[in-house]
């Protein structure tokens, strides 16, 4: 957020409180669509902005109530992707440390089958035998992704994304989410640090 100027430190927790926890649904204030709370209170002006997985069905309509920080968030996003190399991981996965000190081989199987799934997921993709995606152009959109990000639009592991970790550490320490600057390193076990293949 720090490149689009938007400022974190002026907001308080109520604002961040309202804009992420699910409001009554009852309340008028929701836009009637399930886990779109943040649009109520954004067409209230109780909050200034809010950061959502998924578009408002307020963007749908286009009723000109809410807007996007960048009207054209596709190339913005690109420009940044092409600037710093970073594109925000999608998910992470987590495991309790009770199941990991119990099971510590459970980690590299997760790992390996997560990255069996994402595999197969994006081949199904690149099948175009047999269309997955019932868009039209799926096939020249999967070629864009390509071009940009190369055939893994979203690879695991530290080194594959030690810019985006690393970012993602310094904001969380700028933000006072993490009392110290962590590493990426510190975020993991060390049975997924490294990958050996025989």
């Amino acid at each position: 957020m720090a490149t689009a100027a938007v400022d974190l430190a002026r907001h308080g927790e109520d604002d961040l409180d309202a804009a992420t926890h699910d409001v009554d649904r009852d309340d008028p204030r929701r836009s009637g669509g399930a886990g779109l709370c943040c649009v109520g209170v954004a067409r209230s002006g109780e909050v200034d902005a809010a950061i959502s997985a998924r578009a408002p069905n307020a963007f749908l309509h286009n009723d000109g109530a809410i807007a996007r920080l960048f009207a054209d968030y596709r190339a913005e996003e690109a420009r940044y992707y092409a600037e710093t190399g970073i594109f925000p991981a999608m998910h992470v996965i987590a495991l309790r440390r009770a199941v990991h000190e119990r099971y510590p081989w459970a980690v590299r199987n997760l790992l390996k089958a997560f990255t069996e799934a994402k595999d197969r997921s994006l081949a199904r993709v690149r099948d175009l035998t047999a269309s997955r995606i019932p868009l039209p152009w799926a096939a020249t959109l999967a070629d864009e992704a390509a071009k940009s990000f190369g055939d893994d639009p979203f690879p695991y592991g530290i080194a594959a994304n030690r810019k985006t970790l690393d970012a993602f550490c310094r904001f969380a320490h700028a933000q006072g989410i993490t009392a110290a600057r962590l590493t990426p390193e510190d975020l993991f076990p060390k049975e997924v640090q490294a990958e050996v293949r025989v």
